[in-house]
């Protein structure tokens, strides 16, 4: 699944594909998630300060983030999230990384995101290596 806007300051809601379980993210690194189709919600921790702006969840348990400078994120048992290395070539000349404005995932592994000037960079080992696209 892809992202979705949703209110309260959090930029990008991810639905799995049972849809009764979602992540939602937003400002400074927030991410919330909900195991009852969004009546409630939980906080978890953040591996990034990072503003969140695109995230897609692939299973119950799966979910990738995609942020401000590079961010990238990603859970494989629904709760806890890990930082994943950004594609290195995709910074400038000065060494700073683009701002994520999607990501795609097709299950922990593979997933690909889109940099705001569209360059796209995907992973098949999730996030160990990628190539640009």
């Amino acid at each position: 699944m892809l992202l979705a806007p949703v209110e309260s300051g959090l930029g990008a809601l991810a639905k799995s594909p049972s849809r009764g379980v979602r992540w939602r993210a937003g400002n400074a690194g927030r991410i919330e998630h909900s195991t009852d189709g969004g009546k409630t919600w939980s906080p978890e921790a953040s591996p990034s300060q990072e503003d969140w702006l695109a995230g897609a969840a692939v299973s119950d348990a799966v979910c990738w983030r995609a942020g401000r400078n590079g961010a990238i994120a990603r859970t494989t048992d629904g709760e806890h999230w890990e930082r994943i290395p950004p594609p290195a070539m995709a910074a400038d000349a000065s060494g700073k990384l683009p701002d994520w404005v999607a990501v795609a995932a097709s299950d922990a592994q593979i997933a690909t995101v889109t940099a705001a000037d569209n360059r796209r960079f995907t992973t098949r080992d999730g996030g160990k290596t990628w190539q640009s696209q």
